[in-house]
């Protein structure tokens, strides 16, 4: 068996390099998210949530990087990629369809972490549901409301927010500049 060296090292290269852009990447989103509190008045919240965007966007390029590289690694010692791409490929289908919800709560999970629609300790309606915003991550949002229930939200079937926090900040600022 034959290997071939120059696939090996640029599938090295590409691996190094990735980490290195991958973590730079997610620490541009991370300050683009802290700048967006700034301006609001906000940066103990947006630091919470510019660290779990970095975290999102760097383990997704991980797994990225290392699914390409390990390719790359599998062509250099002469495996046919071919077949084991067309398999996974119908593999991912499978589950595509299977997990449409998950991809639905996790993308819709980013764009509220990213549009900063609320943030842990904000108060909030949400839907139908009222209360103080315990935790937020990529799939889902928890709520405690003044009885200390909790709910439990698919950030997929988040519609309507209100955002009771925010509105008493931009009240603020608005007698502010009065």
């Amino acid at each position: 068996m034959e290997i071939n060296t120059s696939t090996l090292v640029a599938a090295l290269g590409l691996l190094i390099l990735g980490r290195v852009l991958i973590s730079a990447g997610g620490r541009r989103l991370a300050g683009i998210a802290r700048k967006q509190g700034d301006a609001l008045g906000r940066v103990a919240e947006n630091a919470r949530r510019a660290q779990a965007l970095r975290s999102i966007t760097v383990s997704v390029g991980n797994v990225v990087l290392v699914a390409v590289s390990g390719l790359m690694a599998l062509t250099a010692f002469g495996v046919n990629t071919a077949a084991l791409l067309t398999s996974a490929g119908i593999i991912g289908l499978a589950v595509g369809f299977g997990a449409q919800t998950i991809v639905k709560d996790f993308i819709s999970g980013l764009l509220i972490l990213l549009e900063g629609q609320y943030n842990i300790g904000d108060n909030v309606k949400i839907g139908g549901m009222e209360g103080e915003v315990i935790r937020v991550t990529a799939s889902s949002t928890v709520l405690r409301n003044k009885e200390g229930n909790t709910f439990y939200i698919a950030n997929g079937s988040v519609d309507n927010v209100i955002n009771y926090s925010q509105s008493e900040l931009v009240g603020e600022k608005e007698a502010d500049a009065k």
